[in-house]
């Protein structure tokens, strides 16, 4: 009978937990473990939820529970073994996709088992933890482009329609850039607010439709229609008196979670002649 020695039993230990771990054996797993075993895969818990230690095999079940609900892996492979003593460094890659974004991510990484009389005392995971919190907290493509689309909302409906100019600070950035064809370009946050300042004072009572508000990337594009009563000076036009109803869209381009560049076009012609300044067509 060939004698084993003590590292080839560790290494069969290991490769063992591996097997039952593909297989869906969580039982077999726990098996191999001491009761009070000194868990960690090293990052912080709160960037992501496998991370961080645990202790005895109630919180490691727990961490196999936890690992199903954040991410399943298209990859899993320990590729090389080395063993000394009572340890056992295993070597491989990983590819996994996490549920809550469906970012990707693939990474090496190094786990260490430390065995006594048989069992696991003590593992450690070491991989790429700052790549993995970082894809772990970016917004998923519909949370991000739905993000956008509410803080368009919260500038049509606070910001405008309740004349609150304030909101410009919040939402857009100190350059940002608006390209009117109908107006001078705005270049920062101050003369986008002297921009629509002179609009709210030109037409007292300008309320907006959101008749569509879609997203993609880091674009939001807003179809209006805007109605209000030529009551003061406008583009060097002295008030009329009249009201106008003017259909328009909106282009803002998002820089991280702020407004950096807006493209407006609205059917001027149609204002000005509603407003008397260009007579009506016979």
């Amino acid at each position: 009978m060939k004698n084993v020695s003590s590292t080839e039993a560790n290494v069969a230990l290991v490769q063992g937990m591996y097997s039952a771990f593909f297989r869906g054996d969580l039982a077999s797993v726990l098996a191999a473990c001491a009761p009070d075993i000194d868990w960690e895969s090293i990052g912080p818990r709160k960037g992501y939820p496998i991370f961080g230690p645990r202790h005895g095999t109630a919180e490691v079940s727990e961490f196999f529970a936890t690992l199903r609900e954040v991410h399943h892996f298209s990859e899993f492979s320990p590729n090389e073994f080395l063993a000394s003593g009572d340890t056992v460094v295993v070597l491989g890659h990983y590819a996994f996709t996490i549920n809550r974004n469906d970012r990707k991510v693939a990474t090496d990484w190094a786990h260490a088992f430390t065995i006594r009389d048989g069992k696991v005392v003590k593992f450690r995971e070491h991989t790429d933890s700052a790549r993995i919190v970082e894809s772990y907290r970016a917004a998923g493509a519909g949370e991000a482009t739905d993000g956008r689309k509410a803080i368009i909302r919260r500038w049509i409906e606070d910001g405008w329609n309740k004349r609150n100019l304030a909101l410009i600070d919040e939402i857009y950035t100190a350059d940002v850039c608006q390209h009117d064809p109908n107006s001078p370009p705005v270049t920062n946050s101050e003369e986008l607010k002297g921009y629509i300042g002179a609009l709210m004072t030109a037409l007292p009572d300008l309320k907006f439709t959101i008749e569509s508000l879609t997203a993609e990337d880091d674009r939001v594009i807003w179809r209006f229609v805007s109605r209000g009563t030529h009551s003061g000076p406008l583009m060097g036009i002295s008030p009329t008196g009249k009201s106008a109803t003017v259909a328009g869209l909106v282009e803002f381009r998002f820089t991280g979670d702020r407004v950096s560049e807006v493209w407006v076009n609205f059917d001027q012609f149609g204002m000005l002649r509603q407003l008397g300044v260009i007579p009506a067509q016979a």
